[in-house]
């Protein structure tokens, strides 16, 4: 008994000294366990934070995309809207040019045609005047003539017998007809020449009219077709600052749109980070 007795004890003994350190040992193991499962815990709702984080993030940044595509195609709608203005407004402004060139042109028709007619109507009329004139002429010749021819008869019916009075007479008479006659001669060549001069003076200042005339619609036709010339490159500079702010604008927009994601990723990492530390 006193054996037995001695062995329990001595096994009490043992079990009391040894039992501390066993238990230290374990509950050291335990803490460890614990807190690698506490850690364990973390990181998996800082990986869960993470992903809730990331997904909204992605959320985010689609909601954000599709808006800026929204406005975008809105932009470019409106840009596409206005430029067709722009091209309907030319084209008007073109069809409007054409018409005013057109109407000018048949102006200028009309008013060719016009002085044609008027020339034509008063180069019959000065023809017509001229015959008119010849004919007066001719018939005023004739009848002096036939007159003269009268006059010739009469007096040699008349003054045969007194042959030398009437000779000397007739002679002076006859130098006296003939005067009248050479100076009605003069004055109708002179009324005849003045006509004509009058009629080549009126075809000089019509010739010049028409000249004068058609040199000042060459001058304003030149004129309308450097407007427009001046109208197409303003129309070209315009296009070109056009294109030059679209472009402008697209590479703020891809600048705004990296900002905007490295902003995103930066404020994750950030919000994860503080997280982290916090726990």
């Amino acid at each position: 008994m006193e054996q037995g007795q001695f062995s329990v004890e001595h096994v009490k003994h043992i079990v009391a000294s040894v039992l501390p350190e066993v238990l230290e040992r374990y509950w050291k193991g335990r803490e460890r366990e614990l807190y690698q499962l506490s850690m364990i815990e973390r990181i998996i709702r800082v990986e869960e934070e993470l992903k809730a984080l990331r997904l909204e993030s992605n959320a985010r940044f689609e909601a954000l995309v599709r808006e800026m595509d929204f406005r975008f195609e809105a932009q470019m709608k409106e840009n596409n809207a206005r430029f067709e203005a722009v091209l309907a407004e030319q084209r008007a402004l073109r069809q409007e040019t054409n018409a005013r060139f057109e109407a000018l042109l048949a102006e200028q028709r009309a008013m060719r045609e016009e002085m044609n007619t008027r020339f034509e109507a008063q180069a019959k009329e000065m023809n017509a005047r001229f015959e008119a004139v010849i004919k007066e002429s001719n018939g005023r010749f004739e009848a002096l003539l036939a007159e003269q021819r009268a006059m010739r008869e009469e007096m040699n019916t008349r003054f045969e017998a007194q042959a030398k009075d009437s000779n000397t007479r007739f002679e002076a008479q006859a130098k006296e007809v003939n005067t009248r006659f050479e100076a009605l001669i003069k004055e109708m060549n002179a009324r005849f020449e003045a006509v004509l001069a009058e009629q080549r003076a009126m075809r000089e200042e019509m010739n010049a009219r028409f000249e004068a005339q058609a040199k000042e619609y060459s001058a304003r036709f030149e004129a309308l077709l450097a407007e427009q010339r001046a109208m197409r490159e303003e129309m070209k500079t315009m296009f070109e600052a056009f294109k030059m702010a679209l472009s402008t604008l697209e590479k703020r927009f891809n600048f705004l749109q990296w900002l905007i994601v490295g902003g995103f990723t930066f404020i994750s990492v950030l919000i994860t980070l503080i997280n982290f530390f916090k726990h």
